[in-house]
């Protein structure tokens, strides 16, 4: 199980990087806002999953921090989105 979890860590971080890395270089606001809430959100779940394997004492509170993660991310992407719009709608 071990090699599993490490598996799983290090497929998360991946994620994480490349997804940090391409938003990067691309220009529009939203492209940068896609690339960075898909990765993160996929990237965090494989590491939390990660962690749950390594230490499964808390099953109700590593699902519950999975499921909230899972959750927040893209609405916390669509509420940039839409201050953005509202913000070039105004000038």
């Amino acid at each position: 199980m071990p090699v599993l979890a490490l598996i799983l860590k290090i497929t998360g971080l991946f994620f994480l990087v490349s997804g940090t890395l391409t938003m990067l270089f691309q220009k529009p606001v939203l492209v940068k806002l896609h690339y960075s809430g898909i990765s993160d959100t996929i990237g965090v779940v494989f590491v939390m999953i990660g962690l749950f394997i390594d230490s499964p004492g808390h099953f109700s509170q590593w699902l519950l921090l999975i499921v909230l993660l899972v959750l927040i991310g893209p609405v916390s992407s669509i509420a940039i989105a839409k201050g953005f719009f509202e913000k070039k709608r105004r000038k």
